[in-house]
Order: structure tokens, then C-alpha cells, then sequence
């Protein structure tokens, strides 16, 4: 296990940067998917159903191996491991750019998954590292952004680079983001510790550990809390980017492309939630009610959204007031990392998040469109409320 130093006086905000440059490199091995995918689709020869493989297997990774990620983490430090996966990334993205063949461009996905899985561990881990005792919670507040401003960038550059090389170009030069963080974290982060016996070895010890980890997390009210809190939380937010377009064109009679500029004008303003996590976490205010509050309103814009809002200046603030509360949940949750991790271990917490988080991702779409399939898109405002609900219960166990 490895445990925070609490004895740093001056926080390495250069180390917390670097660590959220590698978040946001490794979300763009993500959100290249959504910008290429029917090219991508077209020329690998995938078929509908290998093509949402393609875009899952991420998230998968994570929802099956989360835990086991923060212990690897915790075995290896922080630096070691953030280094080794930007790596093993940038090995998978260039794989993936050269592969013509659907089964092993669906293995170059699951590595990718691997190294992201990894990065999202090791990144928070190493910039809680890096903070003193009373910058930590804001540096975990700042790692909530990672996601928002990743897909906001590759939503920004990717289809113009697409446009203009082809998607293989625009991959290997997401590939090579990866390979830059890298070289700049190798060179200026702390050494970790030495490991001492094989690496082999203690990777087997890890696995052989991992059942008896997940039920010391499970049994842990604190734990399994902020674990059922984040993956509502994902379920939200994933779950009302993939169906409100759909929504807003079948029952708000917009075009794709205004219903596509609604989602991304408002998504963004995630990083306003981000900052005021921040604030919150200078002036020393109290994660549970903060986090049960923002749940409220994500459960009360997130319904308004699907409640029969057809204007565009009418639904923009009510997403921006959506994103900007998940922004706050979600760096709020990070932020509380090192309060609620027993002896310090953030590495194995943070894996706990990403885990559930995944969970979450790969839930929140399915449950809400099984709503409307059941009940129609009138059900769908009470589901957003049953799922911040839960975040909500979630929250306040883990208090």
C-alpha cells in the first residue's frame, strides 16, 4: 500500500498539472472513438455490433478492473506506473492506427482500455502526492475536469484533423500526446521506491490479494458509498449525453445538428462545476451536503431537460446548470479521496471510483432507454430522479 506523505509544505503544482495533462491524453484514446467511429467503422470492416465493442471496451476494462488497478498502483507508485501506462496507451493508440482487421483492432482497444484504467489511478494519486495537506482537496477537484475538457478539445480538433489526414493520422497523433506527457513525467517526477522483488511475482501477489480488497472496500460503508455515489453519478451524466440529442429530435422536433449544439455548448460547463468543487474546498465547506445538493440538482435540471423543453434558450441554461452540478459532484467525490481513504491509500480508492464509475458509464444509457421503451420519455425525468437518488444514499453513507 501506498500511503500519502502528509508532510509536504509546498504543493508541486507543476506535478499536478502534469497530472492532469496525462488525464486528458488519456481520455482522448476515448473520445477518438466518437469522432471517427463510421470511418473507423467503414474501413476496419466492423459491424454494428463490433463497432459499439470498439467504443465500450473502455469502460469495461475499467468496470472489471478498477480495484485491481489502485493496487498496482500502490505497489509500484504512483510515478512508476503513471509513466507505464502513458505508455502502454501510446503502444495501443499507434496499434490501432495501423490495424486493418476488426479482431485485432478490438484488442488494441482493450489494451487502450488498460491504460487508461491505469492513468485514471495513477494520475490522482501522484497529484495528491504532490499537494500539501491543504491543497489536496483541491488538487483532486481539479482531476474532475479531466474528462469534460479532454472530449471538449478532441470535439474541437478531432473532426477537422480527421477531415484533413484521415482518422489513422489523427490517432497516432493522439498516440504521440501520450508519448509527450510521458517523457515530461519521467523526467521531473519524484522516484518512486524501488519494488524489490519480480515484477511477475508481485502482479500474481495482486491478483491472489484482489478477491479479499473488493470485500474489505464492499464491507466498508465509507467505501462502498462514494463508490455507489460516483457510479450514479456517471450514470447521469453518461446517460443524458447518449439519449437527450434523441429526444430533443423525436419529441422537441429539432434537427440533429441544433440538438447536437445544445449538448455541446452546455457539456463544457462541467469545468464551472470543477472550480466551484474548488472554492469549496478553500473555504473548508462539507463534501456530503455539497454533493447530496448538487444531486438534487442535476435530478431537478436533468428532468426539465426531458420533460418537454423544444427551445434551444430554454434547454441551454438548463443543461448548463446540469453539467455545471455533475462538474461539482464528480470533483467533489475526488476531492474527498484522501479523507476517506483508510491509511492514505488514495491509489486504491481512486481505483474503487473508477471502477464504479465504469459500472455507471456502461448502465446509465441502457436503464434510460429501457424507460422509454417501457413507459415512454415520460418515465424518463423519474429515473434521473431514482439515479440521483441513489447518489444521494450513496453520499450519505459514505459520510
Amino acid at each position: 500500500m501506498t500511503a500519502i506523505d502528509t508532510s509536504a509544505e509546498r504543493t508541486r503544482w507543476g506535478m499536478v498539472a502534469l497530472g492532469f495533462a496525462a488525464g486528458v491524453a488519456g481520455m482522448f484514446q476515448t473520445a477518438k472513438m466518437s469522432v471517427a467511429l463510421v470511418e473507423v467503422q467503414r474501413d476496419i470492416g466492423l459491424d454494428l455490433v463490433a463497432a459499439s465493442w470498439t467504443t465500450t471496451a473502455v469502460s469495461l476494462t475499467g468496470a472489471l478492473f478498477g480495484v485491481v488497478a489502485g493496487r498496482i498502483v500502490g505497489v509500484f507508485g504512483a510515478a512508476r506506473t503513471l509513466v507505464a501506462a502513458l505508455l502502454l496507451g501510446a503502444i495501443a493508440g499507434v496499434a490501432t492506427a495501423l490495424i486493418a482487421a476488426p479482431g485485432p483492432f478490438l484488442a488494441a482497444r482493450i489494451v487502450e482500455g488498460l491504460g487508461y484504467l491505469l492513468i485514471c489511478t495513477a494520475a490522482p494519486t501522484a497529484m495528491a502526492a504532490a499537494a500539501a495537506p491543504r491543497d489536496r482537496g483541491t488538487a483532486l477537484a481539479i482531476w474532475g475536469a479531466f474528462v469534460p475538457v479532454s472530449v471538449s478539445i478532441m470535439a474541437m480538433t478531432g473532426p477537422a484533423a480527421t477531415a484533413a489526414w484521415g482518422w489513422r493520422t489523427m490517432f497516432l497523433i493522439s498516440a504521440a500526446s501520450l508519448v509527450a506527457v510521458a517523457a515530461v513525467v519521467a523526467a521531473v517526477a519524484p522516484r518512486d521506491p524501488p519494488v524489490g522483488r519480480g515484477i511477475g511475482r508481485r502482479l500474481g501477489e495482486i491478483a491472489a490479494a484482489a478477491p479479499a480488497v473488493h470485500l474489505s472496500l464492499y464491507r466498508s460503508a465509507r467505501s462502498l458509498g462514494l463508490g455507489v455515489a460516483f457510479m450514479a453519478f456517471a450514470a447521469l451524466q453518461v446517460g443524458l449525453i447518449a439519449l437527450l440529442p434523441t429526444h430533443l429530435i423525436e419529441v422537441g422536433g429539432l434537427s440533429p445538428a441544433t440538438a447536437g449544439l445544445v449538448l455541446s455548448a452546455t457539456a463544457p460547463f462541467a469545468v464551472l462545476g470543477t472550480l466551484l468543487a474548488g472554492v469549496m474546498q478553500r473555504v473548508g465547506a462539507a463534501d456530503a451536503p455539497a454533493t447530496a445538493v448538487a444531486f438534487a440538482v442535476m435530478a431537478l435540471s436533468g428532468g426539465a431537460a426531458f420533460a418537454g423543453l423544444s427551445d434551444p434558450w430554454l434547454l441551454g441554461p438548463v443543461g448548463a446548470v446540469f453539467f455545471t452540478a455533475g462538474g461539482v459532484v464528480g470533483s467533489v467525490i475526488f476531492a474527498s479521496l484522501p479523507r476517506r481513504s483508510t491509511g492514505g491509500d488514495v491509489a486504491l480508492m481512486s481505483g474503487l471510483i473508477v471502477q464504479f464509475g465504469n459500472v455507471g458509464s456502461l448502465t446509465g444509457a441502457p436503464i434510460l432507454a429501457a424507460t422509454v421503451e417501457t413507459v415512454g420519455w415520460g418515465g424518463v425525468p423519474w429515473a434521473v430522479a431514482a439515479m440521483a437518488g441513489v447518489g444521494i444514499a450513496g453520499t450519505l453513507a459514505a459520510r
